[in-house]
Protein backbone atom coordinates (compact mmCIF):
# COMPACT_ATOMS: atom_id res chain seq x y z
CA UNK A 1 0.00 0.00 0.00
CA UNK A 2 3.12 2.35 0.52
CA UNK A 3 4.54 1.60 -2.02
CA UNK A 4 1.82 2.17 -4.20
CA UNK A 5 1.35 5.82 -2.72
CA UNK A 6 5.24 6.09 -3.32
CA UNK A 7 4.42 5.70 -7.08
CA UNK A 8 1.48 7.97 -7.29
CA UNK A 9 3.51 10.99 -5.82
CA UNK A 10 6.29 10.20 -8.17
CA UNK A 11 3.48 9.85 -10.78
CA UNK A 12 1.59 12.81 -9.88
CA UNK A 13 5.38 15.05 -9.67
CA UNK A 14 6.57 13.63 -13.23
CA UNK A 15 3.43 14.93 -14.52
CA UNK A 16 3.77 18.18 -13.24
CA UNK A 17 7.57 18.20 -14.03
CA UNK A 18 6.60 17.77 -17.99
CA UNK A 19 3.58 19.86 -17.70
CA UNK A 20 5.92 22.77 -16.63
CA UNK A 21 8.88 21.66 -19.55
CA UNK A 22 6.19 21.59 -21.90
CA UNK A 23 4.77 25.51 -21.07
CA UNK A 24 7.99 26.25 -20.87
CA UNK A 25 9.01 25.15 -24.59
CA UNK A 26 5.70 25.92 -25.72
CA UNK A 27 6.15 29.58 -24.29
CA UNK A 28 9.35 30.35 -25.58
CA UNK A 29 8.37 29.20 -28.73
CA UNK A 30 5.87 31.72 -28.57
CA UNK A 31 8.27 34.66 -28.51
CA UNK A 32 10.45 33.07 -30.37
CA UNK A 33 7.61 32.91 -33.73
CA UNK A 34 5.32 36.02 -32.37
CA UNK A 35 7.81 38.15 -30.86
CA UNK A 36 6.32 40.11 -28.25
CA UNK A 37 6.80 43.68 -27.75
CA UNK A 38 9.14 42.12 -24.23
CA UNK A 39 9.76 39.12 -23.08
CA UNK A 40 11.34 37.67 -19.87
CA UNK A 41 14.96 38.25 -19.26
CA UNK A 42 17.81 36.00 -18.14
CA UNK A 43 19.57 39.25 -16.83
CA UNK A 44 20.21 39.05 -12.76
CA UNK A 45 17.82 41.81 -11.36
CA UNK A 46 16.02 43.20 -15.13
CA UNK A 47 12.60 41.14 -15.15
CA UNK A 48 12.22 41.63 -18.65
CA UNK A 49 13.61 42.88 -21.79
CA UNK A 50 12.40 43.63 -25.55
CA UNK A 51 11.69 40.91 -27.79
CA UNK A 52 14.67 41.07 -30.47
CA UNK A 53 12.72 41.59 -34.02
CA UNK A 54 9.67 43.05 -32.73
CA UNK A 55 7.44 45.65 -34.50
CA UNK A 56 3.76 46.27 -33.26
CA UNK A 57 0.97 49.21 -33.81
CA UNK A 58 -0.34 50.09 -30.93
CA UNK A 59 -3.07 53.03 -30.06
CA UNK A 60 -2.19 55.22 -27.36
CA UNK A 61 -4.19 56.25 -24.34
CA UNK A 62 -5.54 59.50 -27.24
CA UNK A 63 -6.59 56.87 -29.67
CA UNK A 64 -3.80 57.22 -32.00
CA UNK A 65 -1.82 54.25 -33.68
CA UNK A 66 1.73 54.27 -32.79
CA UNK A 67 4.19 51.80 -34.15
CA UNK A 68 7.01 50.33 -31.82
CA UNK A 69 9.58 48.31 -33.43
CA UNK A 70 12.93 46.75 -31.80
CA UNK A 71 15.66 45.91 -33.56
CA UNK A 72 18.15 42.39 -33.98
CA UNK A 73 19.94 44.19 -30.83
CA UNK A 74 17.32 44.39 -28.34
CA UNK A 75 16.56 48.11 -28.70
CA UNK A 76 13.97 50.56 -30.14
CA UNK A 77 15.05 51.64 -33.50
CA UNK A 78 13.76 52.70 -37.07
CA UNK A 79 13.68 49.30 -38.47
CA UNK A 80 13.61 45.58 -36.84
CA UNK A 81 16.82 45.01 -38.91
CA UNK A 82 20.31 44.72 -37.58
CA UNK A 83 21.65 47.97 -35.79
CA UNK A 84 23.60 50.80 -38.10
CA UNK A 85 26.36 50.55 -35.80
CA UNK A 86 27.91 54.37 -35.32
CA UNK A 87 31.29 55.39 -36.84
CA UNK A 88 34.41 56.23 -35.31
CA UNK A 89 34.15 60.11 -35.86
CA UNK A 90 30.19 60.29 -34.32
CA UNK A 91 29.56 61.78 -30.98
CA UNK A 92 28.02 58.54 -29.30
CA UNK A 93 25.32 59.07 -27.24
CA UNK A 94 23.60 56.38 -24.77
CA UNK A 95 20.03 56.96 -23.54
CA UNK A 96 18.82 54.60 -20.02
CA UNK A 97 15.50 54.88 -18.71
CA UNK A 98 11.91 53.43 -18.28
CA UNK A 99 8.75 54.41 -20.70
CA UNK A 100 9.60 58.31 -20.63
CA UNK A 101 12.32 57.31 -22.62
CA UNK A 102 11.51 54.11 -24.72
CA UNK A 103 8.77 56.65 -26.21
CA UNK A 104 5.46 55.65 -24.79
CA UNK A 105 2.56 57.20 -27.29
CA UNK A 106 5.05 58.39 -29.76
CA UNK A 107 6.40 57.24 -32.83
CA UNK A 108 10.38 56.65 -32.38
CA UNK A 109 11.00 60.22 -34.75
CA UNK A 110 9.10 61.85 -32.20
CA UNK A 111 11.10 60.39 -28.82
CA UNK A 112 13.77 63.34 -27.23
CA UNK A 113 16.51 61.15 -27.92
CA UNK A 114 16.17 60.84 -31.88
CA UNK A 115 15.30 64.88 -31.55
CA UNK A 116 18.21 65.36 -30.18
CA UNK A 117 19.88 63.29 -32.47
CA UNK A 118 17.93 65.23 -35.44
CA UNK A 119 18.51 68.80 -34.00
CA UNK A 120 22.38 68.32 -34.20
CA UNK A 121 22.57 66.83 -37.49
CA UNK A 122 21.46 70.52 -38.60
CA UNK A 123 24.41 71.38 -36.97
CA UNK A 124 28.63 70.64 -37.47
CA UNK A 125 28.56 68.14 -34.68
CA UNK A 126 28.24 64.79 -35.72
CA UNK A 127 25.81 62.81 -32.56
CA UNK A 128 24.30 59.32 -32.95
CA UNK A 129 21.71 58.14 -30.47
CA UNK A 130 20.78 54.77 -29.05
CA UNK A 131 17.63 54.21 -27.43
CA UNK A 132 17.73 51.82 -24.44
CA UNK A 133 14.80 52.46 -22.72
CA UNK A 134 12.38 49.63 -21.55
CA UNK A 135 8.43 50.56 -20.38
CA UNK A 136 8.28 49.86 -16.76
CA UNK A 137 11.84 49.86 -15.66
CA UNK A 138 13.54 51.20 -12.26
CA UNK A 139 16.50 52.66 -11.58
CA UNK A 140 18.02 49.22 -10.64
CA UNK A 141 17.16 47.96 -14.07
CA UNK A 142 18.36 50.46 -15.78
CA UNK A 143 22.08 49.84 -13.54
CA UNK A 144 21.51 46.41 -15.50
CA UNK A 145 21.07 47.61 -18.72
CA UNK A 146 23.76 49.98 -18.39
CA UNK A 147 26.08 47.19 -17.70
CA UNK A 148 24.80 44.76 -20.23
CA UNK A 149 23.98 46.42 -22.76
CA UNK A 150 24.96 50.33 -22.84
CA UNK A 151 28.48 49.75 -22.03
CA UNK A 152 29.15 47.39 -24.64
CA UNK A 153 28.52 49.62 -27.29
CA UNK A 154 31.31 51.75 -26.17
CA UNK A 155 29.46 55.11 -25.89
CA UNK A 156 30.82 58.90 -24.97
CA UNK A 157 27.72 60.05 -23.31
CA UNK A 158 25.66 57.73 -21.42
CA UNK A 159 22.43 59.99 -20.36
CA UNK A 160 19.56 58.11 -17.59
CA UNK A 161 16.27 59.68 -18.60
CA UNK A 162 14.78 59.54 -14.85
CA UNK A 163 11.29 59.55 -14.03
CA UNK A 164 9.94 60.32 -10.05
CA UNK A 165 8.49 56.59 -10.30
CA UNK A 166 12.43 54.97 -10.37
CA UNK A 167 12.20 54.59 -6.59
CA UNK A 168 9.68 52.25 -7.10
CA UNK A 169 10.36 48.35 -6.96
CA UNK A 170 8.86 46.36 -9.19
CA UNK A 171 7.07 43.27 -9.14
CA UNK A 172 9.85 40.46 -9.46
CA UNK A 173 12.68 42.33 -7.15
CA UNK A 174 9.70 42.07 -4.16
CA UNK A 175 10.15 37.89 -4.41
CA UNK A 176 12.61 36.11 -2.79
CA UNK A 177 16.11 35.73 -4.11
CA UNK A 178 15.53 31.95 -4.60
CA UNK A 179 12.51 32.38 -6.64
CA UNK A 180 14.02 35.43 -8.44
CA UNK A 181 16.72 32.97 -9.60
CA UNK A 182 13.69 30.36 -10.59
CA UNK A 183 12.32 32.75 -13.01
CA UNK A 184 15.15 34.21 -15.13
CA UNK A 185 15.69 30.56 -16.32
CA UNK A 186 11.29 29.81 -16.00
CA UNK A 187 10.31 32.04 -18.30
CA UNK A 188 6.84 30.82 -18.79
CA UNK A 189 6.50 31.26 -14.56
CA UNK A 190 7.50 35.27 -15.37
CA UNK A 191 4.43 35.10 -17.76
CA UNK A 192 2.42 34.26 -15.82
CA UNK A 193 2.91 35.64 -12.27
CA UNK A 194 2.72 39.16 -14.44
CA UNK A 195 -0.64 37.95 -15.81
CA UNK A 196 -2.06 36.82 -12.58
CA UNK A 197 -0.56 40.26 -11.08
CA UNK A 198 -2.31 42.23 -13.25
CA UNK A 199 -5.62 40.56 -13.48
CA UNK A 200 -5.10 41.64 -9.52
CA UNK A 201 -4.46 44.94 -9.85
CA UNK A 202 -6.96 45.67 -12.36
CA UNK A 203 -9.92 44.11 -9.78
CA UNK A 204 -8.33 46.20 -7.12
CA UNK A 205 -8.82 49.33 -8.76
CA UNK A 206 -11.97 48.78 -10.63
CA UNK A 207 -14.55 50.83 -10.45
CA UNK A 208 -18.09 50.08 -8.65
CA UNK A 209 -21.27 49.75 -10.92
CA UNK A 210 -22.46 52.11 -9.05
CA UNK A 211 -20.01 54.16 -9.01
CA UNK A 212 -21.53 57.94 -9.76
CA UNK A 213 -19.29 60.69 -11.03
CA UNK A 214 -21.16 63.75 -10.16
CA UNK A 215 -19.66 62.88 -6.19
CA UNK A 216 -16.76 63.42 -7.19
CA UNK A 217 -15.54 67.31 -5.97
CA UNK A 218 -13.58 67.87 -9.02
CA UNK A 219 -11.95 71.23 -8.13
CA UNK A 220 -10.53 69.66 -4.88
CA UNK A 221 -9.18 66.75 -7.54
CA UNK A 222 -7.88 69.33 -10.06
CA UNK A 223 -6.07 71.71 -7.37
CA UNK A 224 -4.66 68.87 -5.37
CA UNK A 225 -1.75 66.71 -5.00
CA UNK A 226 -3.36 63.02 -4.50
CA UNK A 227 -3.02 59.61 -5.82
CA UNK A 228 -0.44 58.07 -7.69
CA UNK A 229 2.06 61.31 -8.11
CA UNK A 230 1.30 62.04 -3.61
CA UNK A 231 2.12 58.13 -3.04
CA UNK A 232 5.40 58.58 -5.51
CA UNK A 233 6.68 62.04 -4.22
CA UNK A 234 6.05 60.73 -0.63
CA UNK A 235 8.40 58.31 -1.35
CA UNK A 236 11.49 60.45 -1.10
CA UNK A 237 12.72 60.32 2.42
CA UNK A 238 12.32 56.56 2.84
CA UNK A 239 14.72 53.99 1.94
CA UNK A 240 13.75 53.58 -1.53
CA UNK A 241 15.56 56.84 -1.96
CA UNK A 242 18.07 55.92 -0.16
CA UNK A 243 18.78 52.43 -2.19
CA UNK A 244 17.70 55.03 -5.63
CA UNK A 245 20.93 57.34 -4.71
CA UNK A 246 23.06 54.52 -4.18
CA UNK A 247 22.27 52.70 -7.56
CA UNK A 248 22.65 56.22 -9.60
CA UNK A 249 26.18 56.67 -7.16
CA UNK A 250 27.34 53.04 -8.73
CA UNK A 251 26.29 54.07 -12.54
CA UNK A 252 28.47 57.25 -12.21
CA UNK A 253 31.37 55.69 -10.69
CA UNK A 254 31.08 52.66 -13.30
CA UNK A 255 30.98 55.51 -16.17
CA UNK A 256 34.06 57.14 -15.23
CA UNK A 257 36.12 54.27 -14.38
CA UNK A 258 35.29 53.13 -18.30
CA UNK A 259 35.85 56.71 -18.70
CA UNK A 260 32.07 57.26 -20.17
CA UNK A 261 30.51 60.66 -19.44
CA UNK A 262 27.40 60.02 -17.26
CA UNK A 263 24.48 62.67 -16.87
CA UNK A 264 20.64 62.46 -15.59
CA UNK A 265 17.86 64.50 -16.99
CA UNK A 266 14.69 64.59 -14.75
CA UNK A 267 11.48 64.43 -16.02
CA UNK A 268 8.01 65.67 -13.78
CA UNK A 269 4.97 64.66 -13.42
CA UNK A 270 2.20 66.66 -15.37
CA UNK A 271 0.99 68.08 -12.07
CA UNK A 272 3.70 69.28 -10.55
CA UNK A 273 3.99 71.71 -13.78
CA UNK A 274 0.62 72.49 -13.53
CA UNK A 275 1.66 73.53 -10.22
CA UNK A 276 -0.23 70.92 -8.05
CA UNK A 277 2.48 69.12 -6.93
CA UNK A 278 5.50 70.18 -4.88
CA UNK A 279 9.34 69.89 -6.61
CA UNK A 280 10.10 68.56 -3.35
CA UNK A 281 11.93 64.99 -5.17
CA UNK A 282 13.28 67.57 -7.77
CA UNK A 283 14.91 69.45 -5.27
CA UNK A 284 16.69 66.63 -3.22
CA UNK A 285 17.77 64.77 -6.78
CA UNK A 286 19.33 67.61 -7.55
CA UNK A 287 21.17 68.16 -4.27
CA UNK A 288 22.14 64.52 -4.34
CA UNK A 289 23.85 65.00 -8.50
CA UNK A 290 25.40 68.01 -7.68
CA UNK A 291 27.15 67.39 -4.43
CA UNK A 292 28.49 64.28 -6.43
CA UNK A 293 28.90 66.51 -9.08
CA UNK A 294 26.96 63.93 -11.62
CA UNK A 295 25.29 66.69 -14.46
CA UNK A 296 21.85 67.42 -14.48
CA UNK A 297 19.12 68.80 -16.54
CA UNK A 298 15.67 69.38 -14.32
CA UNK A 299 13.13 69.72 -17.32
CA UNK A 300 10.31 70.73 -14.63
CA UNK A 301 10.81 74.26 -15.09
CA UNK A 302 11.88 74.13 -18.90
CA UNK A 303 8.11 72.39 -18.87
CA UNK A 304 6.51 74.95 -16.53
CA UNK A 305 7.48 77.76 -18.53
CA UNK A 306 5.41 76.01 -21.95
CA UNK A 307 2.92 74.50 -20.53
CA UNK A 308 0.70 77.76 -20.17
CA UNK A 309 0.39 78.15 -23.93
CA UNK A 310 0.84 73.79 -24.97
CA UNK A 311 -0.45 70.69 -24.24
CA UNK A 312 3.01 68.27 -23.20
CA UNK A 313 1.24 65.20 -22.17
CA UNK A 314 -1.00 62.56 -23.65
CA UNK A 315 -4.43 63.50 -22.58
CA UNK A 316 -5.17 61.50 -19.34
CA UNK A 317 -1.87 60.45 -18.75
CA UNK A 318 0.14 62.76 -16.30
CA UNK A 319 3.62 60.42 -16.78
CA UNK A 320 3.82 60.79 -20.74
CA UNK A 321 4.81 63.16 -22.62
CA UNK A 322 3.48 63.79 -26.35
CA UNK A 323 5.12 64.38 -29.14
CA UNK A 324 5.51 68.31 -28.37
CA UNK A 325 6.84 67.34 -24.93
CA UNK A 326 9.64 65.22 -26.35
CA UNK A 327 10.66 68.01 -28.60
CA UNK A 328 11.01 70.19 -25.83
CA UNK A 329 13.19 68.35 -24.31
CA UNK A 330 14.62 67.24 -26.95
CA UNK A 331 15.72 70.93 -27.56
CA UNK A 332 16.88 71.59 -23.96
CA UNK A 333 18.94 68.81 -23.78
CA UNK A 334 20.40 69.34 -26.87
CA UNK A 335 21.71 72.81 -25.36
CA UNK A 336 22.65 71.29 -22.30
CA UNK A 337 24.54 68.61 -23.64
CA UNK A 338 26.97 71.69 -25.64
CA UNK A 339 27.07 73.85 -23.08
CA UNK A 340 27.83 71.30 -20.16
CA UNK A 341 31.24 71.69 -18.52
CA UNK A 342 31.56 67.63 -17.87
CA UNK A 343 30.42 67.12 -21.44
CA UNK A 344 33.26 69.47 -23.00
CA UNK A 345 35.72 67.59 -24.02
CA UNK A 346 33.52 65.56 -26.00
CA UNK A 347 32.46 68.03 -27.67
CA UNK A 348 35.70 69.66 -28.55
CA UNK A 349 35.36 71.83 -25.83
CA UNK A 350 37.09 73.68 -22.82
CA UNK A 351 35.91 71.24 -19.95
CA UNK A 352 36.58 74.42 -17.87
Amino acid sequence: MKLKSFYNILLLFLSVLVTLIFCELFYRGYVHFQKPLHRPSSLSNLGWELTPGAEHVENNIEGTPITYIVNLSGFRDKTNGIWNTWESDDIKIAYIGNSVTWGEGVEFEDTYSSLVESTFSKATASIKTINLGIAGTNTLQHFVILKSKALQLNPDIIILGYYLNDIEKRRTQKLPEIIRYILRHYHFGTFLISRIATVLENRKVQVPGNFDPSTVNNSIMETSCGGYAKRIIDGYGTMAWENTKEVILSMSELCQYEDIMFGVVIFPFETQVEGNCPYTPQKMLSSFLSNNEIPLLDIAKIFEKHSSTTKLYLEGDIGHPNHIGHKIAGQSISQWLISEPEFGNVFGKSSE
